[in-house]
């Protein structure tokens, strides 16, 4: 009930949800139920490592390019030794400093809990808006630990698969943000369950997405649909996760490609997904 045998499913899930939108002429978020939101803010991931350790003045660098390019929001992938970590952190908030961004980490697990609370307590005064993956995913109990330890919002989730995964994730406590991945967690019908669970634990849903323009579209589908798990008059709303290194997948194998309009990514409002491939690409980068 894990792994590539689930992620397989959700590709067929997403693509009969889009055949059903095709069909009735709506897009998927309208047989989700409707809309929340006609449009999302996307934060910008990056910040890969090419050497591994001593990139602190070219990831500083990087956020400057994203802030310029329109993003306020960017999730920072660490998990390359606690101190260089640290280090990296320190050289980008000093870039940034006086900008209205705010960043979000993601260390992948890299981490035992005393690493990842010991990173967590370093960077308690960089105003995180979450904590992604500080433990490995099977670590629930280490996600409780540094959920009651930490300051910050604990995120996770793009590693769980299927509703009855989120239902542990959930009923132990472990996460602040549950990150189910569309594309591997069973697609859009489980999305929809995970949602409603979540939102029954008082959980924000945020969608992890990686990968290729059909998983940004199907994410932004889901995200329309999403409604706030805390409901008040300012609630945080969700927010699409935009990859910004080069994937020809991504950026070139739809006919309209997925971007930003005055920093905010509209939802699709076509049938379906609300996208087209482009079939040239794909006969282009076919094996």
């Amino acid at each position: 009930r894990k792994g590539s045998v689930i992620a397989a499913i959700s590709a067929v899930d997403i693509a009969l949800w889009d055949v059903a939108g095709k069909f009735h002429g709506l897009p998927i978020h309208k047989l989700l139920g409707g809309a929340f939101r006609t449009r999302v803010q996307p934060y910008a991931t990056g910040f890969y490592r090419i050497s591994g350790q001593g990139e602190a003045a070219r990831l500083a660098e990087e956020a400057l390019r994203h802030h310029d390019a329109g993003f306020s929001l960017m999730k920072v992938k660490l998990g390359y030794g606690v101190d260089d970590d640290i280090a990296c952190m320190q050289a980008i908030g000093k870039a940034i400093q006086g900008k209205p961004i705010r960043l979000m980490i993601d260390t992948n697990h890299a981490y035992g809990r005393a690493e990842a609370l010991r990173l967590g307590r370093a960077l308690a005064g960089f105003d995180l808006r979450w904590y992604e993956e500080p433990v490995a995913p099977e670590d629930l109990q280490g996600y409780v630990e540094l959920r009651q330890k930490l300051p910050m919002p604990i995120a996770g989730g793009e590693n769980e698969h299927t509703l009855y995964g989120f239902r542990d994730l959930l009923a132990a406590g472990c996460v602040d943000v549950a990150q189910p991945d569309i594309g591997s967690c069973g697609g859009i019908t489980a999305a929809r369950h995970i949602v409603a669970l979540a939102q029954a634990h008082g959980v924000q849903v945020n969608p992890h997405v990686w990968g290729s323009a059909i998983a940004q579209a199907a994410s932004l589908q889901l995200i329309a649909a999403v409604p706030v798990a805390h409901h008040s008059l300012f609630a945080q709303e969700p927010v699409l996760e935009y990859d910004r290194s080069s994937h020809p997948f991504r950026q070139q194998l739809i006919t309209r490609p997925i971007g930003l309009i005055d920093g905010w990514v509209p939802i699709p409002a076509g049938p379906g997904l609300g996208v087209e491939v482009d079939r040239a690409v794909l006969e282009h980068y076919r094996a």
